[in-house]
Order: C-alpha cells, then sequence, then structure tokens
C-alpha cells in the first residue's frame, strides 16, 4: 500500500514538473 502511494506521489511530481516545463 505505501509502495502504491509512494508511486502516485512521483507520478504526481513528474506531472507537476511536466507541466511547469510545457507551461514555461
Amino acid at each position: 500500500m505505501t509502495g502504491k502511494l509512494r508511486v502516485e506521489g512521483n507520478v504526481q511530481r513528474a506531472l507537476k514538473v511536466s507541466g511547469i516545463l510545457t507551461g514555461s
């Protein structure tokens, strides 16, 4: 369960970074 949450957090972070990069 913790692993799944960790993966979800990583995905969210990646999406945030991607959004910032594409936004810029």
